[in-house]
């Protein structure tokens, strides 16, 4: 009982703190003096470049060793997805057949009649896209296809489905920007500066500067003449 007595003497009042304890907080209030300063913006540019320096030596290797056609795609593009690219495609070799960057879970065929007057676009290189040209397709400069868009130039044969219709191509022009999971079916004409809604199934032909949509696709809305710049990195094809 005593040293009980003796212990609870000994603390100090409520609310009160002994002068060794106000030393104490006062101290641990002061960085430490080997602490690590807050990082920089160059400090952390400099660890961004040193972490990301692998990549920049292996792109450089890759545009040596690649020919000017493919070099042009890979400089479109840049380092990251470029090295993704060469590797699925050039490596392991899924749609190796393709001259340009497809992605690895888009289908081209038909890639002798495809006509193209630069890159982009570069025709299966958003995920999930089906290129089918049997009757050919082409494209004119500045094309965006979103993942998902399906271009089928050839209609099965009604009588025996191992045939493909003939017929015209499909037709796209400049500045046109086709979005998520449509389709183009054959004979499609698309002019210049046409935007065509996501999911829709597109067949005839659409003048210039015009929103498309719906199924079967309408023009919905009129547009101006298109006033954006070309991409800044183009890649001239004159297939």
């Amino acid at each position: 009982m005593k040293d009980g007595i003796d212990n609870v003497e000994k603390r100090p009042e409520a609310g009160k703190s002994s002068a060794e304890e106000k030393d104490v907080m006062q101290e641990s209030e002061v960085p430490a003096p080997f602490s690590s300063p807050p990082s920089s913006g160059f400090a952390r540019r400099a660890a961004g470049f040193l972490r990301s320096l692998p990549r920049e030596i292996a792109f450089r290797l890759l545009l040596i060793f690649s020919s000017s056609y493919r070099r042009a795609q890979y400089r479109c593009i840049g380092p990251a997805a470029a090295l993704q690219y060469f590797f699925v495609q050039r490596v392991c070799r899924i749609n190796a057949h393709v001259p340009w960057l497809v992605h690895w879970s888009s289908h081209v065929s038909g890639v002798e009649k495809i006509r193209l007057a630069s890159h982009p676009p570069f025709p299966g290189y958003s995920p999930g896209q089906y290129i089918q040209a049997a009757n050919g397709i082409q494209f004119g400069a500045n094309v965006i296809m979103a993942p998902g868009v399906k271009l089928i130039s050839a209609n099965h044969d009604l009588d025996d489905f191992e045939k493909h219709l003939p017929c015209g191509p499909i037709v796209i022009g400049d500045n046109c920007w086709i979005g998520a999971n449509a389709v183009l079916l054959p004979e499609t004409r698309l002019g210049n500066h046409v935007i065509v809604g996501a999911g829709a199934v597109v067949s005839g032909c659409f003048p210039d500067n015009c929103v498309i949509a719906g199924v079967p696709a309408r023009q919905i809305r009129d547009l101006g003449p298109y006033v954006g710049a070309p991409p800044a990195r183009t890649v001239k094809v004159g297939k």
